[in-house]
């Protein structure tokens, strides 16, 4: 009996292990000498425990398969940590890939040759709302959220008819850590006009205005309490589908799932549910898409067995039947297009002529949302720069809390970590 190690993130937080579970029990019924040993990291002791790795020669207890973020792939890749997944399989190809993702599976802007991770599965942000909300307060929402403008009008009407809007917050926040990263300001930037690195990559433009007037939008859904953090007692407060928000920007999929271990949302609330692209700040709609990789570590003893079982996850049906499990899509057109037909809480009901019509709505939406929708750059320091970037944000997020937070105080910020942010670029230049 072998045994496989596969560090994982947490996809479906505590229901991680047995999605997996269930994901991998033909994989293990066709290989009986095999036994997998899941392991679920935060991202940050990933991170840490990646890095550990260039200390230590050893070959013994490292993970057989890991999931990074899409972003962490070409730092792994310069400091020698990836195994370069054409050398196992030279018929390895990335043609049925959607075409946005590929950049993240080589060195930076695949300026060299190798395939070092593949997509798992990905996140597509759109912005969901309640249409029973809406209706209560006579709110058009596909006209009224089409602007970031219009998306403050509304939230500012939610805010003061809560009772009557049945809830608590205006709009949740979807980010797990309660604060605010790259991936949740990008569409606002990008929408703005802006970029956050020059076209080179050689240089942060976090300074610019266009960058601060996007960045400025999205927080101030925080400042003005819109968006909630921390609850009065210190939890992190509920979203949009324990209804307890009537808006939430997200890149997953509600769903009622079938297995008994789930907790299902309610299934009224999903049937209540519509859904529309993130507003624009100035220009047009933007949208920022986001996958998790599989990854071997070039120095592990079982590539073979590892790869099997990469493979194994990456393929069409079972790729898209984890990400159906999780609510995320499948790394193809084809399976995103594919992720809407027959679900039960929509089914669930209800005449199937109006689920059929919800589907429609659906997959009209996030289709277009693919449209619009890019990755962050590929960029060899990417994972590093978040992690400051993130720091920048925990600093104003704490000002917000205090109730000290203005757009100054973020342009001063931003100039201090853009000059971080090109130091560290031009020791990689």
């Amino acid at each position: 009996m072998r045994t496989l190690n596969f560090w994982v993130l947490p996809n479906s937080k505590f229901l991680t292990v047995p999605d997996l579970r269930e994901v991998l029990r033909d994989f293990l019924r066709e290989h009986p000498e095999i036994k997998i040993d899941i392991h679920v990291k935060t991202a940050g002791s990933l991170w840490r425990q990646l890095f550990s790795f260039l200390k230590t020669a050893q070959k013994q207890n490292l993970p057989d398969l890991i999931q990074i973020p899409d972003t962490w792939t070409p730092i792994l890749i310069h400091l020698g940590l990836l195994q370069d997944l054409s050398e196992i399989d030279s018929g390895i190809t990335l043609e049925r890939c959607w075409a946005p993702l590929r950049e993240h599976c080589s060195p930076q802007g695949g300026a060299a040759k190798g395939i070092y991770s593949l997509p798992w599965w990905m996140e597509l942000r759109v912005l969901y709302y309640r249409k029973d909300v809406m209706d209560r307060l006579e709110v058009d929402a596909q006209k009224d959220l089409e602007t970031w403008a219009g998306l403050k009008e509304v939230c500012q009407k939610i805010q003061k008819n809560t009772r009557r809007a049945g809830v608590f917050y205006p709009i949740a926040n979807s980010n797990s850590r309660e604060s605010v990263s790259l991936q949740d300001l990008a569409p606002c930037v990008w929408s703005a006009g802006g970029e956050l690195f020059s076209r080179d990559n050689t240089r942060s433009l976090f300074q610019r205005e266009e960058c601060i007037q996007g960045m400025s939008e999205y927080l101030q859904l925080l400042a003005s309490g819109w968006m909630p953090l921390l609850g009065k007692s210190g939890l992190v407060p509920k979203n949009l589908f324990d209804g307890f928000c009537a808006l939430q920007i997200w890149g997953r999929f509600p769903r009622t799932a079938p297995q008994a271990h789930h907790r299902d949302h309610s299934a009224s609330l999903i049937q209540n549910l519509g859904v529309t692209l993130i507003p624009k700040v100035s220009k047009q709609h933007h949208s920022v898409v986001s996958a998790q990789h599989l990854v071997l570590l070039k120095n592990s003893l079982h590539h073979e067995e590892a790869y099997s079982l990469l493979k194994y996850l990456v393929g069409s049906r079972n790729q898209e039947r984890y990400a159906n499990s999780i609510g995320a899509f499948p790394c193809t057109l084809e399976g995103l297009a594919g992720s809407f037909s027959g679900h039960s809480g929509l089914e669930r009901g209800r005449a199937k002529s109006q689920a059929h019509n919800q589907e429609d709505e659906f997959r009209e939406a996030f289709l277009k949302s693919a449209e619009i929708a890019k990755p962050l750059p590929s960029l060899m320091i990417l994972g590093s720069l978040e992690r400051i970037f993130d720091r920048t944000m925990e600093n104003l997020v704490r000002a917000i809390l205090r109730r000290n937070y203005n757009e100054a105080m973020l342009r001063k910020e931003l100039i201090h970590t853009a000059a971080e942010a090109d130091y560290i670029l031009s020791l990689y230049a």
